[in-house]
């Protein structure tokens, strides 16, 4: 048999007492005020013992439904998680890999025809290569979490969880190795938070989940477009400031 939640708990109390509160007063008042109202405190006990019981499957389902999705939250994430790993693993023979292979290319003066093979099998390996980031990206702590604030935005309509700095240095990680966006915000002195948006310009998510994520209204989105292309020397256009970012970086 499952225990009832302390919320539930408390709210039964508060809800019975207030009730019983107002059902006394009530009674002690009726016999003055009877000439203008009509008492029925059997009907008025009765209908908000019905409330009570509504209001307790209301609050049930609730919670039963948040813990469920709480649930599947956690087996994604384990999942993810073990992809992850793979992935890993994945990577690291394919880096070993092209390793050798550019070591063949580097041997290799002669047979022309040859090397072209092995430079068209590089390609190949690079290509890959590139793939398997992009999903290690995906998979990574950085992005589960994302993924959980978005939920709950979704959800309940606003979220508990942040991105701590931890999570904005991973995801810069992962997303511009090379830190070209770090040296650009250095030297037009971008904020943290100008920063951190451009690292969210090289994802798929919409303004508003930038937003979310920035804990930014959808105006204040477009003002922060707005303030970085001004330190650019640039003029606001919708999506400028994601194509000069994306050719930063790429």
């Amino acid at each position: 048999m499952k225990k009832i939640s302390h919320p539930t708990i408390t709210f039964l109390a508060i809800t019975t007492l207030a009730l019983t509160i107002t059902g006394w007063c009530w009674n002690q008042l009726s016999p003055f005020l009877s000439g203008i109202f009509v008492f029925d405190i059997k009907e008025y006990f009765k209908t908000s013992f019905y409330g009570i019981i509504l209001c307790t499957i209301w609050l049930y389902t609730t919670r039963k439904r948040h813990k469920e999705t709480i649930k599947l939250f956690h087996a994604k994430k384990e999942r993810m998680n073990q992809g992850y790993q793979s992935l890993q693993k994945e990577l690291k023979q394919k880096e070993i890999q092209i390793e050798q292979l550019q070591y063949k290319l580097t041997c290799q003066q002669s047979d022309i025809n040859k090397k072209a093979t092995l430079q068209k099998e590089l390609r190949n390996l690079n290509a890959q290569r590139d793939i398997l980031l992009q999903e290690i990206i995906q998979h990574s702590d950085a992005r589960t979490k994302i993924e959980h604030i978005l939920i709950d935005y979704k959800q309940k309509g606003h979220s508990k969880e942040t991105l701590s700095e931890k999570d904005w240095r991973s995801l810069a990680n992962e997303l511009d190795q090379k830190d070209i966006i770090l040296q650009y915000s250095n030297q037009f002195c971008f904020t943290p938070s100008e920063q951190n948006y451009c690292y969210l310009l090289l994802t798929d998510y919409s303004a508003t989940d930038r937003g979310k994520l920035l804990q930014l209204t959808r105006q204040t989105v477009y003002r922060r477009e707005h303030d970085i292309l001004t330190k650019l020397g640039e003029n606001y256009e919708a999506g400028k400031l994601k194509n000069i970012v994306r050719k930063w970086v790429n």
